[in-house]
């Protein structure tokens, strides 16, 4: 998929098998810690295949490369409001678009180790290990 199409309302679909989505939502503004803390985890983010959405309010702040259409932006929360339950505020769901992690705050630590615990995850880590890795 090239990083110039926009994401539609069918994109999670598009996304599965190709990459992790995490959902955030906060009150905070999108200028605030939860945005550095992910843009100081962009390495092991990338690594991991994944693309965050962080809403606040009317807002919202995204590694996705390309363009965010509105109807996407609708269709993601709208999602994210029909399965994150009230306590939940970050949703992981994985590649094959299972819901992998609900947490009540963002812990990229903890995030990162289920991730990393997942056969489908684990498999490429050993993929790019190369040979006898």
């Amino acid at each position: 998929m090239s990083a110039a199409n926009p994401l539609e309302s069918d994109a999670l679909d598009r996304f599965r098998w190709e990459h992790r989505i995490l959902l955030i939502s906060t009150q905070e503004p999108l200028s605030g810690s939860l945005l550095d803390e992910l843009n100081q985890a962009s390495g092991p983010i990338r690594e991991r295949h994944l693309l965050w959405y962080l809403f606040s309010g009317e807002d919202v702040v995204t590694n996705y490369p390309g363009i965010l259409e509105e109807k996407f932006e609708k269709a993601l929360r709208h999602f994210y409001r029909n399965r994150s339950h009230s306590k939940h505020s970050v949703l992981l769901i994985g590649k094959d678009g299972g819901i992998k992690a609900r947490q009540s705050r963002l812990d990229l630590k903890a995030l990162f180790k289920r991730i990393d615990s997942m056969p489908m995850r684990q498999r490429e880590m050993r993929e790019q290990d190369g040979p006898g890795g």
